[in-house]
């Protein structure tokens, strides 16, 4: 296994600022992925709320993965209040299959305890946005995508969680995902109100989605969250993928 050691990326450090977009362009077909400069433009006002202080018990990181110099992976994780969010993780193809992947993975679980014990959150929960193998736009995708599911169930003992989640993106209308929680207690599954609440959040806070500017699509894709809770108290993880 080679020894990375991991730091944070500043906006302003244009080199390893590059090595982050070669490793997301090339990481993520661009049949899925966002536009980098959107990317780009949400980490520069993530790391000014950052410096200015702005959050209440929130934190934002860009971490980077790098071995002998060079950046070889990222992540991208907040903090919000109770929970954690991931919202990308990616290796450089270079150096996959030489459990990088693994270290980045667990110093995103490490990174997310950490924040929880700084805001005193004994019950917290790391979640995670997968793609489905099944609405992949091409075989390629696919088999990346069922490659990942086996990656984080194995090496990072995250728990698929048995509702429909819908990602909304700027660039179509909405995409069906998986919704996967990494928990920090013992418990393999999350209250439904819970969950809802954090989810309305991530579109809030990540997606800037709100019942007051975006009423018709916030209210769609929460109808269909809802739905597929079906009046459950707990979510637990899916039976099979």
């Amino acid at each position: 296994m080679n020894s990375i050691h991991f730091t944070e990326i500043s906006i302003e450090n244009k080199r390893l600022m590059n090595q982050v977009r070669e490793i997301y362009e090339n990481s993520f077909s661009k049949e899925i992925r966002f536009p980098w400069e959107y990317v780009l433009h949400k980490i520069k006002l993530e790391q000014i709320r950052e410096k200015l202080h702005k959050r209440i018990n929130e934190k934002y990181h860009l971490i980077g993965a790098l071995l002998e110099d060079k950046l070889v992976a990222f992540f991208i994780s907040k903090y919000f209040g109770e929970f954690a969010y991931c919202t990308f993780m990616a290796v450089d193809n270079s150096y996959r299959n030489q459990e990088i992947g693994t270290q980045v993975g667990l110093k995103v679980i490490e990174t997310a305890k950490a924040d929880a014990i700084e805001f005193h959150i004994r019950d917290s929960v790391l979640l995670f946005e997968i793609e489905k193998p099944d609405n992949a736009p091409n075989d390629a995708i696919k088999i990346d995508s069922e490659r990942l599911i086996k990656f984080y169930i194995k090496k990072l003992n995250i728990i698929f969680l048995d509702i429909q989640y819908i990602e909304p993106t700027p660039i179509l209308d909405g995409r069906d995902m998986y919704l996967a929680m990494y928990p920090f207690s013992k418990r393999n599954y999350i209250e439904s109100d819970r969950l809802l609440s954090y989810i309305k959040r991530i579109y809030q806070l990540e997606y800037h989605l709100t019942p007051q500017k975006n009423t018709s699509k916030f209210e769609r894709y929460m109808k269909i969250i809802h739905d597929s809770v079906n009046n459950r108290k707990k979510i637990y993880g899916i039976n099979t993928l």
